[in-house]
């Protein structure tokens, strides 16, 4: 580095007493030079020759040293230039087209060039861009006439004559100017999408030639377009992943299934249309499935609902690798999961997917459309993504709850102890909140429990509180969540229930336990209950006082005999 230096400035003071030696030769001590003059012109050249070769080995010797550290550079920067043209695809279309219509223009001599695009839903063409010599601005809009309906339906380029346009200029122009040639070449993507034109002032101003030329440049637009859609799916899948690998990173440790389901399912709105989700599940020996999810159209059935299985498409999704269903009406499934439940509501296509949630637990996740053809093959092939990672998540949330389960349970009648019912009460009153749902807390007390083990023994009275566990199950949903509250008292949880259906199950229960007949060792009974109903958030908004006011509703009846349901009332 020091000797190219070196040789640099040798070479400028000779430069320097060569071009002093031309512009001053009657200075003395220039006349003086005249004998070694050849031998500095020499030393001159031959000191920048050696100079730049240096230079040039150097810069040789740096790049070399570069690829050898780095041999990857040029191919990261020629992927990070890709993703970045495809970054934003509608700000590379808007670049191309307006340098497209800018290069139109001046190749073929016009006033004034421009790119329209047509709304045919609105019946007007939007202008996209243009460039113009003309002291006027083009029309945004130009609305379906006479003159561009014959051009869009024959689908061809054209020239136009100065005859020809005698009205077309009111359209085009806010103020009639005197043009006498326009060529138009109608943008194809497929079909008719828009066109691309010229215009000038100057009689005959083009030809055939001209008329081809413009017709490429409009292939070109054409082109890109296409390349511009399978840039945006492109980039429409990359956010699908994305988001999927985010979703699973936030839900890692949730153990509520429905708040996964509810997650998965916000992603699976945002990709696809439905008119109803439904999410079903059915146990291992069991010819019901639980409607354990439903978003959208509940008129059919609705979160809790038992459904047969033999027939229906549940069956159909199970049994089959691809469930996609393009028009019921033209398919060879009688109903979906009740007899003429078609012609009930008019779900025309589905899309569905099995998820094997654990050996005795299978889920399927159904889509349905009013719409006939709504979904594809790609759609099925986006939701079996989504639902693969949605099965590995709900099975965990299964195994964390057996296993918390088994920490929460009451050893006599099964159900939720005492501090896990109160625990689940204060989870779901905050899910409500979320979601900005109902919620019924059932306090439950068997009447003249006292007189029955005074009377029949603590073993007798075991049985009932046992068998009562049993029918208090047996009348609530599966979703529904029961516990045993102490001693005598049972709390129950309708989950997602408006409080008339509220009471018609808690007169249910009571009636269920007034009627069966309780026979144990010999012994027989029979017994009533009493219960008390407080709703959330009309009657509180937190775990105590939903509580309290169930319990003071219960102690109501109690002050009437028992045997009766109570509405807490302020």
């Amino acid at each position: 580095m020091e000797n190219s230096k070196k040789i640099l400035v040798g070479n400028i003071l000779v430069f320097l007493v060569l071009t002093g030696s031309f512009l001053y030769p009657g200075i003395d001590f220039f006349r003086g030079l005249n004998s070694i003059l050849p031998f500095l012109l020499f030393f001159g050249i031959t000191a920048y020759l050696a100079y730049f070769s240096m230079e040039l080995l150097k810069i040789q010797k740096i790049s070399e040293k570069k690829q050898k550290e780095i041999p990857e550079t040029e191919e990261e920067k020629r992927i990070t230039d890709f993703y970045s043209n495809i970054s934003d695809p509608n700000e590379k279309y808007h670049q191309l087209t307006k340098k497209l219509i800018k290069t139109i223009k001046h190749s073929l001599l016009a006033d004034s060039s421009f790119f329209y695009l047509y709304n045919p839903v609105e019946h007007y063409f939007r202008l996209q861009h243009y460039i113009t010599d003309l002291n006027m601005e083009l029309n945004e809009l130009i609305q379906e006439n006479d003159f561009y309906n014959e051009f869009r339906d024959a689908v061809r380029p054209r020239i136009y004559s100065e005859q020809e346009l005698k009205y077309f200029t009111e359209s085009h122009y806010p103020f009639q100017h005197s043009m006498k040639s326009m060529m138009l070449s109608p943008v194809i993507f497929g079909g008719f999408i828009g066109f691309v034109g010229v215009d000038s002032s100057k009689e005959d101003s083009w030809f055939e030639h001209d008329l081809e030329l413009l017709t490429e440049y409009t292939n070109i637009i054409s082109q890109f377009i296409s390349q511009l859609e399978n840039m945006e799916k492109l980039n429409r899948k990359i956010d699908f992943m994305q988001e999927l690998e985010d979703l699973n990173l936030s839900i890692k440790n949730e153990h509520d299934s429905n708040l996964v389901y509810r997650e998965y399912v916000n992603l699976v709105e945002k990709y696809l249309t439905y008119d109803k989700l439904s999410i079903l599940t059915l146990r291992s020996g069991e010819t019901k499935v639980t409607v354990d999810f439903i978003d959208g159209v509940e008129t059919d059935f609705t979160v809790g609902d038992l459904l047969d299985v033999k027939n229906t498409i549940f069956e159909r999704i199970v049994k089959s690798e691809k469930f996609l269903i393009t028009d019921y009406n033209n398919s060879d499934i009688p109903f979906r999961f009740k007899p003429n439940d078609m012609s009930n509501l008019p779900f025309k296509s589905a899309v569905g997917i099995v998820m094997n949630i654990t050996q005795e637990l299978q889920s399927c996740m159904i889509l349905e459309s009013f719409v006939a053809g709504n979904y594809s093959e790609s759609d099925f092939r986006l939701l079996r993504n989504i639902s693969t990672n949605m099965e590995n998540n709900t099975r965990k949330s299964v195994e964390y709850k057996v296993v918390k389960d088994l920490s929460m349970i009451d050893g006599l009648t099964n159900l939720f102890n005492h501090k896990a019912l109160k625990d689940q009460l204060k989870y779901e009153i905050e899910r409500s909140k979320r979601y900005q749902t109902n919620l019924t807390y059932l306090m439950i007390d068997i009447d003249k429990f006292k007189g029955v083990n005074d009377a029949h023994g603590h073993l007798f009275g075991d049985y009932v509180l046992k068998k009562i566990a049993q029918i208090i199950k047996a009348s609530v949903r599966k979703i529904d969540i029961v516990g045993r509250y102490g001693g005598e008292e049972f709390g129950v949880i309708l989950i997602n229930s408006e409080k008339e259906k509220s009471f018609l199950t808690a007169e249910r229960i009571r009636s269920n336990v007034e009627n069966f007949a309780f026979e144990f060792d010999g012994k027989k009974e029979r017994i009533t209950i009493s219960i008390g109903l407080s709703q959330f958030p009309e009657h509180g908004e937190d775990t105590h006082n939903i509580i309290a006011n169930a319990d003071q509703a219960m102690y109501r009846v109690k002050d009437m005999q028992g045997n009766q349901v109570k509405m807490y009332k302020e």
